[in-house]
């Protein structure tokens, strides 16, 4: 098994940064955003069900 190693300060750095543009954009989505964001949106075609011989409306 190879011996562990840490990462450097700049890839963890560079990890940081972009775990926080990530989770901006997320946030961002969901607040402001519509399910044509995908996948960064609020996907918001998750937030309801539909019977199983139900119709499904788009607006699009």
């Amino acid at each position: 098994m190879p011996a562990e190693q840490r990462l450097s300060r700049r890839r963890l750095a560079w990890r940081a940064a972009v775990l926080l543009v990530g989770s901006l954009l997320l946030v961002r989505g969901t607040l402001v955003g519509s399910d044509q964001d995908w996948p960064l949106g609020p996907m918001g075609q998750y937030a309801f069900s539909v019977p199983p011989d139900g119709e499904v409306r788009s607006p699009g």
